[in-house]
């Protein structure tokens, strides 16, 4: 007699047992469930019925073959319907990659994006870009596939930057005369007038700091005309802020916006300084805030889309950045305080050891990891100048580690909105560009 368990589509067989017989576990243990010869030919009758009508259901849908780059796979038609706005999910789309002699699509795309095109369409609508394809491209691949509406999170706020950055993008003020008072301020070169009104403003902001530079001199210091310069760019930057402020769509996005930020406090430190040039009042405040109008400098970047930029990447990369300074002091720690101990442990001469701190030790070290090199700290003994040839050779490559993370981040976000771009021939001239200038000319 063979003892087993058996269930079939959901029903369990339970044959019957002798109530005399006696467990030998013991009355209170789970009684076993017996199937006789005839139960168990049912058993297997009814799994086989079952497993036919499953196989049924796979031998009717149709399976598709797809080649890529001689990668097969192989997938079902109807999952790939789910999206039949998509390439592969439209069979009249779909049908101009497929080889009649191969009986399969064949498709001259990057493999493992197509591995995660296929995913999107098994597990209805995750996509995930894979880490060793480049965002670009797989940007690229999505619009092949024309899949629609993905972008990667980490890079939503490249977006929103850039968006806030191009004041083409967004609502206008109410009434035209406010309308095109806003266009004529900040759309800088639409227009001939607006050309003309960008170089007065960008040649003013010049000026300015030019005249702010020569006052420092002494022979030029008791020159009337630098006062009247900051007098008349403060007028000019006024006239600017009140016309901005005026005509802005809205009030409380232009109270975080760092320009005007940047404007209002150049224009408060202006006044602050006539006003303590005419009253003849100098203690150390005035002349913070003399030192402080160096700050109008970052009013440049209201004309230059590439420095502001290049300051949001140093924000971006602000952690890595961390971790490199981390590093690189660390780094210039250990060198001193071995510099200091070989310089004055193993020199005969110490009159001419110039290491008489681990300080003075540690301006070397950072003097000569950043290949700057003054000559006023030189190591004497023959151990010190070896290594002081290390620090040397060491801080140039540890220096060059952080480069291509900044480089690499502020060319992807610098053509980011022509890479997203629906427009192909602009997309396809972003991608080549990036290339050219992260690779070099092809």
């Amino acid at each position: 007699m063979l003892v087993r368990c058996a269930s079939v589509a959901g029903m369990t067989l339970t044959p019957p047992v002798n109530p005399n017989t006696k467990h030998p576990l013991g009355p209170n243990h789970s009684k076993l469930k017996q199937l006789n010869s005839i139960d168990l030919y049912e058993c297997n009758t009814a799994l086989h019925f079952h497993a036919l009508q499953l196989g049924s259901l796979v031998l009717n849908e149709r399976r598709i073959k797809i080649s890529v780059r001689g990668t097969i796979f192989e997938t079902f038609e109807r999952t790939l319907e789910t999206y039949p706005n998509t390439l592969l999910g439209n069979i009249y789309k779909r049908d101009q990659f497929f080889d009649k002699g191969l009986g399969i699509y064949v498709l001259d795309r990057c493999v493992y994006s197509f591995d995660s095109v296929l995913f999107y369409y098994q597990s209805k609508g995750t996509l995930a870009k894979p880490p060793i394809v480049p965002r670009e491209q797989f940007y690229e691949e999505l619009n092949f596939y024309e899949i629609e509406g993905f972008i990667d999170e980490r890079h939503i706020e490249d977006l929103q930057f850039l968006k806030q950055n191009n004041k083409k993008i967004g609502d206008l003020p109410n009434g035209n005369y406010r309308s095109n008072i806003w266009k004529f301020v900040n759309y800088f070169n639409d227009s001939f007038f607006q050309i003309i009104y960008t170089n007065i403003n960008l040649a003013v902001t010049i000026l300015s700091i030019i005249a702010y530079c020569l006052e420092t001199v002494p022979s030029l210091k008791n020159n009337k005309t630098w006062i009247q310069i900051e007098i008349i760019t403060g007028i000019l930057f006024s006239f600017e802020f009140i016309i901005t402020a005026y005509s802005s769509p809205n009030l409380k996005e232009l109270r975080c916006s760092l320009n005007i930020i940047l404007d209002f406090m150049s224009i408060i430190f202006c006044v602050l300084h006539v006003t303590f040039y005419f009253s003849a009042f100098k203690n150390k405040f005035a002349v913070a805030i003399q030192f402080v109008r160096v700050i109008r400098i970052f009013k440049l970047t209201k004309f230059s889309v590439a420095l502001r930029l290049f300051i949001y990447t140093l924000y971006k990369c602000s952690q890595s950045l961390q971790v490199f300074f981390i590093a690189v002091g660390t780094f210039c720690f250990v060198n001193a305080a071995l510099m200091f101990l070989i310089e004055n442990e193993f020199n005969p001469d110490l009159e001419k050891n110039q290491f008489q701190s681990i300080l003075d030790s540690m301006w070397y070290s950072i003097i000569t990891a950043t290949a700057v090199g003054y000559g006023d700290v030189v190591p004497t003994t023959s151990l010190g100048k070896l290594f002081g040839s290390f620090v040397a050779v060491t801080g140039i490559i540890i220096f060059c580690i952080q480069q291509p993370v900044l480089v690499n981040h502020f060319i992807s976000i610098y053509y980011l909105p022509e890479v997203m771009s629906k427009v192909d021939t602009l997309r396809k001239r972003a991608i080549i560009q990036m290339r050219q200038t992260l690779l070099g000319t092809v």
